[in-house]
C-alpha cells in the first residue's frame, strides 16, 4: 500500500511516457518512488538505476548527488514521466514467477494503460516482459511503443559500470527519439 502511496505522489497529470518494468525492489528502501534522505539507503543497484531513469529525461550523466531525491522524482514528473510495474507486489512476495508474469498480469497492465494511464509513449525494461509488446500491440497500443531494436530495454544488474552506461544510453536514446520534434521547438 506504501508503494502505491508514494508512486500516485508523483504521478503526472498527463503521462507522457509510461515506463514499465516487471515488479518493485522486495526492499521498500530500493523503491523507486520512494526518496530518501541519504543515497545511502538504496542499495547500489537500486541507485544506478533511480540515477539512470531520473536523469533520463533530462540528459544527464550524472548521478543525482547533487540534488535531493525528492527534487529528482519531481522533474522526473513535469518530464511527464511515470514509472509502474506490471505487479505491484516484489515477485517474491506475489508468488509469480518471471514466466507466469506476462499470462496473469498482461490483461491488467494494458487496461491500465489504455484506461488509467493514457499515455503517449510506452517504454518497456527488461526482456522478461518483451511477451507484453504483442498484448499491447493486439490493444491498439503498439505505435505507442518505445523498443529498443524492437525489443525491451534490458536491465543490467548494475555491479557492471559498463552495463550501467549501456543502460542509461539505451533510455535516454529511446526517450531523446520521441522528444526531438519538442524540444526542437523550445530551443529555437
Amino acid at each position: 500500500m506504501e508503494r502505491l502511496e508514494l508512486a500516485t505522489r508523483f504521478r503526472p497529470i498527463h503521462i507522457e511516457t509510461l515506463i514499465v518494468y516487471p515488479a518493485p525492489p522486495e526492499r521498500l528502501q530500493d523503491y523507486f518512488y520512494k526518496a530518501g534522505v541519504s543515497r545511502e539507503e538504496r542499495s547500489p543497484g537500486a541507485r544506478a538505476f533511480f540515477d539512470a531513469l531520473t536523469g533520463a529525461p533530462r540528459g544527464v550523466e550524472t548521478s543525482s548527488a547533487a540534488a535531493s531525491e525528492e527534487t529528482l522524482l519531481s522533474e522526473f514528473q513535469r518530464a511527464g514521466c511515470f514509472l509502474t510495474e506490471c505487479s505491484e507486489c516484489p515477485l517474491e512476495e506475489a508468488g509469480v514467477s518471471t514466466a507466469d508474469l506476462v499470462g496473469r498480469l498482461a490483461p491488467s497492465v494494458v487496461r491500465r494503460a489504455r484506461y488509467s494511464y493514457k499515455p503517449k509513449q510506452i517504454l518497456l525494461l527488461s526482456n522478461e516482459i518483451t511477451p507484453l509488446i504483442p498484448f499491447l500491440r493486439q490493444a491498439g497500443l503498439g505505435e505507442k511503443l518505445l523498443l529498443r531494436d524492437g525489443a525491451s530495454i534490458e536491465i543490467p544488474a548494475f555491479k557492471d559500470p559498463a552495463a550501467i552506461v549501456r543502460f542509461r544510453t539505451d533510455v535516454r536514446a529511446v526517450l531523446a527519439k520521441t522528444r526531438m520534434p519538442s524540444s526542437a521547438g523550445q530551443k529555437a
